[in-house]
């Protein structure tokens, strides 16, 4: 069975909104050699993915790309229509309302930035604190179970690497992040009337929340080289923002989409090239989700690396009674043991 190799982290159907109607393509600006700003023109299938980027280490087969193909995928094809339907300006219906929350979930966290601090979390929790609870059984249980003790965590790591998978999907989907978005005011500005189209990149999701929207949450995505999807906690703010001209708006926007790219950016012509490259990654800052992120990976290192260290005498006093009593009960024939 051929498994996606390409793992989307911009899908082809977001992307096909700046491309050119005769060529299919869009323009990608990337630095590729000595930190220069390079535009190209690229069909969507041919940018926006990393080989494997959501596989997972130790895992082979169909599991590795369940990620991509069993949740990533089905996820983009609903997003897909709701897109049309923001685009289109008509009614958004509840199904397609939830899709479009789903998705802008999953863009905050299948970023490559992203998706590898999850990974290194989950290597820690899995890995690292497994190994850690291993030392502590080793240092603290009688020899004589030390085999048996080995033998059973090394089983549980195998089955941690597979339950990576399903704490990814988890992340990703979060229900009660999703039932907020739904929850929200939305809205899509037209910047027609503006000289200057909206841009994008691979950290296309903007999130605000502080003394520019008065303590209220507004999250914006660029839709199209015309459109900015916008949802807001209080109606206000789109008022506001509508009251602005279409040119600043389209300017404040490609300037944090910009400023915040990591490897790529996009735009449907290479007119703002010059934009581009005195902008290209100068203000990148951490998104809600990353520093979050980074938070629990360092508990998960520091968790991993305490377990490793306790040596703790009543602990042992206590292997040593459960040993005794599973003893006993072997010898006289009573294989069941409790704790």
């Amino acid at each position: 069975m051929n498994e996606p190799k390409r793992h989307h982290f911009l899908p082809v159907f977001y992307l096909k909104n700046w491309c050119n109607e005769e060529s299919g393509k869009l323009v990608e600006f990337s630095t590729p050699f000595m930190n220069e700003i390079k535009p190209r023109r690229v069909h969507p299938k041919g940018t926006g993915y990393i080989d494997k980027l959501y596989a997972i280490e130790g895992i082979s087969g169909e599991l590795s790309y369940a990620v991509e193909k069993n949740f990533l995928s089905p996820v983009d094809n609903k997003a897909a229509t709701a897109c049309q339907a923001l685009l289109s300006g008509g009614p958004v219906h509840p199904q397609d309302r939830r899709a479009w929350a789903h998705f802008i979930m999953t863009l905050l966290l299948r970023a490559p930035r992203e998706i590898n601090i999850i990974k290194d979390i989950l290597r820690n929790l899995e890995s690292g604190t497994v190994s850690g609870l291993m030392n502590f059984v080793i240092r603290h249980a009688p020899k004589e179970f030390h085999s048996e003790a080995g033998q059973a965590f090394e089983e549980l790591k195998k089955s941690a690497v597979s339950r990576s998978i399903e704490h990814i999907i988890e992340i990703m989907s979060n229900e009660d992040i999703v039932e907020k978005i739904v929850g929200m005011d939305w809205d899509v500005i037209d910047l027609s009337t503006s000289t200057h189209e909206l841009l994008t990149s691979d950290r296309p999701v903007m999130v605000e929340r502080g003394e520019q929207t008065g303590g209220e949450t507004a999250i914006s995505l660029p839709l199209s080289p015309k459109k900015l999807f916008v949802a807001v906690t209080n109606r206000l703010l789109i008022r506001q923002l509508k009251s602005q001209n279409a040119k600043n708006i389209s300017q404040a926007v490609n300037t944090e989409i910009i400023e915040n790219a990591d490897k790529l950016a996009y735009g449907s012509s290479d007119r703002q090239l010059t934009f581009i490259k005195n902008r290209f990654g100068k203000r990148k800052r951490a998104s809600v989700i990353e520093e979050n992120l980074n938070k629990a990976l360092k508990i998960s290192e520091d968790l991993g690396t305490y377990l490793s260290s306790i040596d703790d005498n009543s602990m042992r006093e206590k292997f040593l009674l459960a040993a005794k009593t599973y003893k006993d009960k072997k010898e006289s024939g009573k294989h069941e043991f409790r704790n």
